[in-house]
């Protein structure tokens, strides 16, 4: 989870044209943050998908932003990641469908764009009679298959070649978002 928070004595200097309409100084902020997190939120799902073979609406399908909150002197916000595994056959795997004949060693799956294809023992791809694909594996001497997955949205705010490129270029989008959104306040004030 990415959070964020930026208050009015950090930008009094940004704020500056906006003194003699104090009450728009808030509205500046909270505005200011809530296109930041729509940008970082893009951001991140271009990063997800250029490190692993996920289908980047998966990803986004995965994440949530915040609202944008006022408390004390500051606007606050928050990029987050749903706990949800993702389903293994949302990565790249093979047989790319099921097939009538089971694989003889199981099914191969890649996450990660830097690693290949990993055989999984005993996987197979199979469809349920509601229509839903999936890999799975029969645990050892029962009738009962488990659906394999893969990591979860979160666990990609947790590697360092997504989350740090984000945190770098936060603050300076912000500043760009800051002063559109008073130029925009001091036209609309007249």
């Amino acid at each position: 989870m990415l959070n964020f928070y930026y208050d009015i004595p950090s930008y009094e200097r940004e704020l500056a044209p906006l003194v003699d309409l104090p009450d728009k100084m808030p509205v500046a902020l909270q505005r200011s943050l809530g296109k930041l997190l729509t940008k970082l939120k893009t951001e991140f799902v271009r990063g997800v998908s250029s490190e692993t073979v996920l289908p980047q609406k998966h990803v986004r399908a995965g994440l949530y932003q915040s609202r944008v909150t006022w408390e004390g002197d500051g606007a606050q916000g928050y990029l987050g990641g749903t706990k949800g595994r993702q389903l293994l056959f949302r990565y790249k795997v093979k047989p790319s469908g099921p097939s009538v004949r089971r694989p003889p060693v199981g099914a191969s799956a890649q996450v990660l764009r830097s690693s290949g294809l990993g055989v999984i023992p005993g996987s197979f791809l199979a469809q349920l009679s509601s229509g839903h694909i999936g890999v799975f594996r029969r645990k050892d001497g029962s009738r009962r298959i488990k659906e394999l997955t893969g990591p979860s949205v979160q666990f990609f705010f947790h590697r360092d070649s997504i989350r740090i490129p984000i945190e770098d270029q936060s603050d300076e989008l912000f500043a760009k978002f800051l002063a559109h959104e008073v130029e925009f306040l001091l036209q609309q004030a007249g």
